[in-house]
């Protein structure tokens, strides 16, 4: 069973992305799954071994006692309930975690000459504070058996990102996440950095008609939910070049 959870805005506001120009209504699809992957967490008082766990929605890691959430990896916040003086080895953003580097390791699904297999996907990601803000650092590494493949330069959204990586990757392997997927586009009222990919597997017809930015916006509200770009579902289409409004 698919639990649906609505949220405002087509992307939730964040600490980086595309400005978001409007506010709608939109559905995050949350699998009845758990996901742990392990990582570690660096700041200036030190670092910590922990484990990332993921439920296709939301993000949680348990930091020296104290638990935060994010559904775009950039906006880490706290739960509620904790004194000020548990928080105090930490900085914050307004209510965002900064001035740390996360890093985790997840499965994707891959296919190599027609043959499924699979990959390691390492995610780092540096928040910086800085004079104007942040500075957010993501860089990628995929290892596929003895081979790895790394980002080259630091992006700020997981779509310029898997974009890098996929640059350094053999053609003949093919990562079959919701990011290389025929049936999903970002928004054109704006994304964060991970987690606002809308999918639209339940009406391809659809979606295989949308060539451009208005086309989009026409059937936004067509869309099964918004799913993080390392997911993967059996209706996972291999994106060719000029599909939908990403392209």
């Amino acid at each position: 069973m698919r639990v649906v959870v609505l949220e405002r805005a087509l992307c939730p506001s964040g600490t980086s992305g595309r400005a978001d120009n409007g506010i709608k209504l939109h559905a995050h699809i949350r699998e009845p799954m758990q996901q742990q992957y392990p990582g570690i967490y660096r700041d200036q008082t030190g670092t910590e071994t922990i484990v990332v766990e993921n439920d296709g929605h939301v993000i949680q890691t348990t930091i020296r006692g104290v638990t935060f959430t994010a559904t775009m990896l950039d906006d880490m916040t706290p739960k509620t309930g904790y004194r000020t003086e548990q928080l105090t080895s930490f900085s914050f953003h307004g209510s965002s975690l900064t001035d740390y580097t996360l890093e985790f390791t997840m499965p994707i699904p891959i296919r190599i000459r027609q043959q499924p297999g699979e990959g390691l996907l390492a995610i780092t990601l540096s928040m910086t504070s800085v004079a104007d803000g942040l500075r957010e650092e993501l860089h990628l590494c995929l290892a596929i058996g003895n081979a790895t493949y790394r980002t080259a330069v630091p992006s700020s959204l997981f779509e310029e990102a898997f974009l890098e990586l996929r640059r350094h990757i053999p053609s003949d392997i093919v990562l079959e996440t919701c990011f290389f997927c025929g049936l999903s586009d970002y928004s054109p009222y704006g994304n964060g950095l991970f987690g606002c990919l809308a999918c639209f597997r339940e009406h391809k017809a659809a979606y295989a008609a949308v060539q451009t930015k208005a086309d989009l916006v026409r059937i936004l509200a067509l869309m099964t939910g918004l799913v993080q770009e390392t997911d993967h579902c059996a209706s996972f289409a291999l994106r060719t070049p000029q599909t939908g409004y990403r392209g």
